[in-house]
């Protein structure tokens, strides 16, 4: 806020409303709006006194945003990995402003942005609006070494005590080819890719072992695996003695209704199939068997069995789809 010079004086006196801060003793004043409007005045200085007081009438239309809230995503990310990060909206923002310190331009404006990191380096975002920008919210990430594009696991054995975790971008195939892959008992095996995972013959979870297969969609690897959640169609349980198993995000059969109360329907969408039909309650043991030859749906009545989860295997003559049922009351 400024006026003109008023002749004869050798300072000013100014006055904010409350809340409000700045300070200045010149034509002009520097004022820090705060919540509510008043009245500003100003009055003209000598050494004879103070001139009439001249006031102008303010109001606040508006605050700036308040600093946004945590950022979700992951703090340990593999080298070129594109993985998202997101905050919750800030009342009064109409943008945010995201940047990265490290290797790797932030893509996107509001509260959702990717980002491909190649170093590590500290992510920041502040809310926007005509007032202003809030304090920046910030999450330290650390870039750990590159994830392979695909990854063979063969000829391994997993032991009382002893923890692997093995990841790839898209692909990992598990033994096959002649190859082992044995967990023993106390041994625990996580597997992790972008895409699929693959059980071929040669792979053994023995009696008292876990293996873990998980799709990532976070971008999250064995660098930062405890973050991670099973998404739809990925199973994570104790493995009890199947040879090859096929994990994959999305569909390749459809199961409905899930849940059910007694039977549901496998739609093979479109595609005639012959495959043997088990069903594992999540104690890994079987519970029901049965088979259907060139068929598009096969029908399957467990009005029998107890409420609970259990896990289709859908076993053809090339590959075993697994998916996951659950039965209510």
């Amino acid at each position: 806020y400024s006026i003109s010079a008023v002749s004869g004086a050798t300072s000013y006196t100014w006055t904010l409303p409350s809340g409000w801060s700045g300070s200045s003793t010149s034509t002009s004043i520097n004022a820090t709006a705060g919540g509510s409007g008043g009245t500003i005045t100003v009055k003209a200085n000598n050494s004879c006194g103070s001139g009439p007081t001249q006031s102008k009438s303010v109001t606040v239309s508006g605050t700036v945003p308040s600093q946004p809230g945590a950022i979700t995503g992951p703090t340990t990310v593999a080298s070129g990995n594109t993985v998202t990060y997101s905050i919750s909206s800030v009342s009064g923002a109409t943008s945010y402003t995201w940047a990265y310190s490290g290797d790797g331009t932030p893509v996107g404006s509001g509260t959702s942005i990717t980002l491909t990191p190649t170093s590590s380096g500290v992510l920041s975002v502040t809310a926007n609006n005509t007032c202003g920008s809030s304090p920046a919210r910030t999450l330290s990430i650390t870039v750990g070494s590159t994830v392979p594009l695909t990854r063979f696991v063969q000829n391994i054995t997993i032991i009382n005590g002893q923890t692997e975790c093995y990841d790839a971008i898209q692909t990992i195939t598990v033994a096959g080819s002649g190859t082992t892959v044995d967990i023993y008992s106390g041994g625990n095996a996580t597997f992790i890719a972008g895409q699929h995972v693959f059980f071929e013959p040669g792979f053994h979870a023995h009696s008292g072992s876990l293996g873990h297969a998980y799709i990532t969609l976070t971008g999250n690897y064995c660098s930062n695996p405890a973050t991670m959640a099973p998404v739809a169609d990925t199973i994570t349980e104790q493995l009890s003695g199947f040879n090859k198993l096929i994990v994959e995000h999305g569909p390749d059969v459809n199961i409905y209704p899930n849940p059910t109360k007694g039977s549901f329907t496998i739609d093979f969408l479109g595609n005639e199939i012959t495959s043997d039909i088990l069903l594992l309650n999540f104690q890994g043991n079987q519970v029901y068997q049965t088979n259907c030859v060139n068929q598009l749906e096969k029908i399957i009545d467990i009005g029998n069995l107890p409420a609970g989860m259990y896990i289709i295997i859908i076993e053809t003559p090339s590959h075993i789809i697994t998916k996951k049922i659950v039965k209510t009351f």
